[in-house]
């Protein structure tokens, strides 16, 4: 499998959660000290995505360029048709451009201008991959999906052994 093949398939796995969710439980925050709504993390998941499309182009990857408050992180529907473009988008990327080398343009600290490190666009998949899969852990929690009505292994890390049981999400 390759790296954009394993980063659909989150995607994928995403959509299906958020496909199964009612619209309250998408837009809704209801679980103090839990940051943010199930839509304001596939929001962030999402912004992810484009900077690295962005990156294909222009060589930098700048995940701290996102919008906020947008239409997607309340309209379920919306989420739903647009991680499933990302998929295909992600699908399509010659393998070939994944050895690509990159900017990734990140602050380290509130206090700090960005730096610039040097990467390649197969290694920022797999942060993206890794990133997606927290946030996916935590919409399962927010939105109180059970275990059993998640995709096999939704906000498990690939190193995670398989049969390893979930607690509970329900708050």
């Amino acid at each position: 499998m390759t790296a954009t093949a394993a980063l659909a398939a989150v995607l994928d796995d995403l959509a299906a959660v958020v496909d199964s969710l009612t619209d309250t439980q998408y837009a809704d925050s209801a679980i103090p000290g839990v940051s943010g709504s199930v839509g304001g993390h596939v929001r962030h998941c999402l912004d992810h995505v484009r900077a690295l499309e962005r990156a294909i182009d222009s060589g930098v990857v700048d995940y701290d360029a996102r919008e906020r408050d947008t239409l997607v992180e309340i309209d379920r529907t919306l989420a739903w048709s647009l991680l499933l473009s990302a998929r295909r988008r992600v699908v399509a990327v010659p393998v070939s451009v994944l050895a690509r080398p990159v900017v990734v343009r990140t602050r380290m600290h509130a206090s700090m201008a960005a730096a610039e490190v040097l990467s390649s666009l197969e290694r920022e998949v797999s942060f993206v991959i890794a990133h997606t899969i927290h946030h996916c852990a935590t919409i399962a929690v927010l939105a109180g999906v059970t275990p059993e009505r998640l995709p096999e292994r939704f906000g498990l890390a690939p190193s995670t052994p398989d049969g390893v049981v979930r607690p509970a999400c329900a708050p």
